[in-house]
């Protein structure tokens, strides 16, 4: 009696779960941070790659995620002219890289959308942060005031 219910209860549990992976599986729009950036990638030799017409490499933990949002291999893009959306990490390599869909490439990143607001209310967007400065040593140009 108790090996039946426990069949029974395990089928209906398989069931439910295999009713909610195709549910799972579909993916609505993406979402993009404020810091994404939109531009052409040509994959030459991984991890070589050609951004805006500029060469540059993808960082060691570069991911590149096709239309339906799954990781791929860049691999499989070599020679191929890509719309996309990216990030870059402090060394300027390419990071997490986004394959656009056609309805994609016609929206405006929010990164875009931040620059015009500010750009329309009369505000200059700028970095606040350290700036490297290339032949000035570290210990010169990182200053820290200890005000408590």
């Amino acid at each position: 009696m108790n090996r039946c219910q426990f069949l029974r209860c395990a089928a209906l549990s398989a069931l439910a779960l295999a009713a909610a992976l195709p549910a799972q599986a579909q993916q609505g729009r993406r979402f993009f941070n404020d810091r994404v950036e939109r531009g052409t990638l040509e994959i030459v030799s991984p991890p070589v790659v050609k951004l805006n017409g500029k060469t540059t490499r993808l960082s060691p933990g570069s991911r590149l995620f096709n239309e339906d949002n799954r990781i791929v291999m860049a691999t499989q893009f070599v020679g191929r002219k890509l719309k996309v959306n990216y990030l870059t990490d402090n060394m300027g390599q390419v990071g997490d890289i986004w394959i656009l869909t056609a309805a994609e490439q016609a929206m405006v990143t929010p990164g875009e959308q931040n620059r015009m607001k500010a750009a329309s209310q009369g505000a200059a967007v700028k970095y606040n942060g350290p700036v490297f400065q290339p032949g000035k040593p570290l210990s010169e140009q990182h200053q820290f005031k200890n005000e408590y």
